[in-house]
């Protein structure tokens, strides 16, 4: 039975399996209306909603889509949609069967949709050919199938060396022990691809982003606004602890904690102060930089960058974050500043920035 049919059959029979759970990751989500679409609400980091459908790296919710990115669920390997009862005759060895134009060769396996059957033959249709089999050469077998659409890659292996691959969202015909009709042959090898997690080297990553922190602090001290002003909000260091890696049967997130304070020109910390970043543009810059830098380095869900700042109390306060998701990363929607910003999820407190969002525009339009 071909896909086309398969296909067909999927579309008349309404979806009956129940909901997955998932949990949100990042700090925030956004519910759309439509996968990219307009924003309907916010979900908090930690909450958990119910699953009822997925398209592409987008999840039907109850009230909207979300990036599953940034969420944490398991699937099954594949919803079941409805079934198909069939009767069928399953070569066992090969041979050959009696068609209206002469003999034709049957392989092991092969899948005979039975019509009658007599003492020593069966007759039924082989890839719509009718034909006579001796019974000494099949098993004959009541069979429920599942009409089924993936969730997880499907690889199919024949004895032969065959073998055929089916992508999530495709609907094939699979029984409960894992036996998939396809092509008129009954398939018992079959292998449901699972996600490799990857390794994340963080070592690594602390260096890379320690160099670019470096450099990103010589620009501020030697910028104009830092000279008027005497200071500048230094980046601090990262280490080991400004680390989250989190591991999920659909990849690997990884949330990275920056920590800014001002310091006088001089080297010396300002203490007794709340420290406010004070260019806008270079510093989403910097956490595009980073993000990309942590999707190369293996992470494959989402990056978020948590953004803290001295509270003048000796302590340091979270004030926002800014979340970008691989898929967007990997389909070259994440390669300019402006899409970064539009395609990642953000919020970040108005006391956190130095200027009022006016002057922003004057400074970074160069008036």
């Amino acid at each position: 039975m071909n896909r086309l049919i398969i296909s067909l059959i999927f579309l008349l029979i309404p979806l009956t399996s129940g909901a997955q759970e998932v949990k949100v990751l990042t700090d925030a989500v956004s519910l759309r209306n439509l996968p990219e679409g307009e924003i309907v609400k916010t979900i908090n980091g930690g909450e958990t909603r119910f699953l009822f459908n997925k398209y592409s790296f987008w999840g039907k919710l109850s009230k909207g889509w979300v990036n599953l990115d940034y969420v944490d669920y398991t699937l099954p390997d594949y919803v079941t949609t409805g079934h198909v009862k069939l009767k069928i005759a399953v070569v066992t060895s090969p041979c050959e069967a009696e068609t209206d134009n002469g003999s034709i060769f049957l392989e092991e396996n092969s899948v005979i949709l039975l019509g009658t059957e007599k003492e020593d033959e069966v007759f039924g249709w082989y890839k719509k050919t009718p034909v006579a089999v001796k019974k000494e050469n099949v098993y004959v077998e009541d069979v429920t199938f599942n009409i089924a659409s993936l969730n997880k890659t499907l690889k199919i292996y024949s004895d032969y060396g065959k073998t055929f691959e089916f992508l999530p969202g495709e609907v094939i015909l699979i029984d409960n022990n894992n036996r998939v009709l396809y092509k008129d042959h009954l398939w018992n090898t079959v292998e449901f691809e699972m996600l490799k997690s990857k390794e994340v080297d963080i070592s690594s990553l602390e260096e890379e982003i320690n160099h670019l922190i470096d450099i990103f602090n010589g620009a501020k001290y030697s910028a104009p606004i830092s000279e008027r002003i005497g200071y500048y909000a230094k980046l601090l260091p990262v280490d080991y602890s400004s680390f989250e890696v989190l591991k999920t049967p659909q990849g690997v997130g990884l949330k990275v904690k920056l920590k800014y304070q001002f310091f006088y020109r001089d080297g010396k910390p300002v203490e007794g102060r709340k420290t406010r970043l004070i260019l806008k543009k270079s510093n989403f810059n910097f956490w595009k930089t980073i993000s990309d830098m942590c999707f190369g380095s293996g992470v494959n869900k989402f990056v978020e960058i948590e953004v803290y700042r001295f509270d003048g109390e000796g302590g340091f306060s979270k004030e926002g974050f800014i979340a970008s998701s691989y898929h967007y990363y990997k389909d070259g929607k994440l390669k300019t500043l402006e899409d970064f910003i539009n395609y990642s999820e953000s919020e970040f407190s108005d006391d956190l920035w130095f200027f009022a969002d006016e002057v922003y525009e004057r400074l970074e339009n160069g008036n």
